[in-house]
């Protein structure tokens, strides 16, 4: 596989790709658009990832049922989506400070 070396430009990318997604899922494709990524191998698996999704007819509402252990298979090798994966979680519940 020759795709380059994972910068840090194409890594903060993914990340914000994940973030921007899981808070608003419309917003992630469009944001492929943008002069984001340093290697095109990390962005072209990032749109590989959307174009599933939109062949699913994944919604924001349907949008963590995406992330299965079949499709942790999938894409095994694709960074893009275990980037993904990682802020489609339910947020966290932070418990306050004892003292605060």
């Amino acid at each position: 596989m020759n795709h380059g070396e994972l910068t840090k430009k194409d890594d903060q990318a993914m990340a914000t790709l994940g973030r921007v997604t899981a808070r608003n899922y419309s917003h992630g494709q469009p944001f492929l658009t943008q002069n984001a990524f340093d290697c095109p191998f990390y962005k072209k698996q990032c749109q590989q990832v959307f174009n599933d999704m939109q062949s699913q007819n994944i919604t924001q509402e349907s949008y963590r049922s995406f992330f299965t252990a079949q499709n942790n298979k999938k894409y095994q090798q694709n960074i893009g989506y275990f980037w993904l994966k990682s802020f489609a979680r339910p947020n966290l519940k932070f418990r306050k400070h004892i003292g605060s």
